[in-house]
């Protein structure tokens, strides 16, 4: 099964949604799926081989006593999102984080 999950999240920066989906992903590698992630990456590189950089400029957001620095303006990706979804071609798109949907709304919106 070809899956794709999404996190508004920045992949250059440690986080823990970002590192369930990578847990996530590597399980289901690991049980013959194919997995791909579609996430912001502002330092040009995410040192993950399945992360699909999309943004590169985080906002950083007050969150949780810390802070987020999440992708704010996906809808200039939008274009670029639905070609990546087509080449993909996913069984299953999951959206991670609902109360910080930017990235995730534009992925669903282009599925």
């Amino acid at each position: 099964m070809k899956i794709v999950f999404t996190s508004p999240y920045d992949f250059s920066r440690k986080g823990g949604v970002n590192q369930h989906i990578q847990n996530l992903a590597s399980y289901l590698t690991g049980r013959g799926h194919d997995v791909s992630v579609i996430g912001m990456v502002s330092n040009g590189s995410s040192g993950l081989e399945n992360v699909i950089a999309v943004d590169r400029y985080p906002v950083k957001v007050p969150a949780g006593g810390s802070f987020a620095y999440i992708s704010v303006y996906p809808i200039f990706h939008a274009d670029e999102i639905k070609e990546i979804l087509r080449k993909e071609n996913p069984d299953i798109v999951h959206a991670h984080e609902p109360l910080m949907p930017f990235l995730p709304s534009v992925v669903i919106s282009q599925s």
